[in-house]
């Protein structure tokens, strides 16, 4: 599965330059400026699964962690 990243239509951004009277290779180059702004901090699918997979280790590891305070805390109080 490929990631995939909300689109910017270039083509349709220089034709609305072109039409304001702005010089067609500017136009374009302008729209290829703010396409590549625009998708400079977006997260990717791929991005998403990492954090998700970064969130489920950090749940298994504040688990364990629970349990040896309890435990070291009961050993502590006597009830262990």
């Amino acid at each position: 599965m490929t990631d995939t990243v909300v689109g910017f239509d270039t083509l349709a951004y220089a034709r609305k330059l072109k039409a304001a009277g702005v010089d067609g290779a500017q136009a374009e180059a302008h729209a290829e400026a703010m396409r590549d702004s625009l998708m400079q901090g977006l997260a990717t699918k791929g991005d998403v699964r990492e954090l998700k997979a970064d969130i489920v280790a950090i749940k298994w590891v504040l688990g364990f962690l629970s349990i040896f305070v309890l435990a070291m805390a009961a050993r502590l109080f006597g009830v262990i």
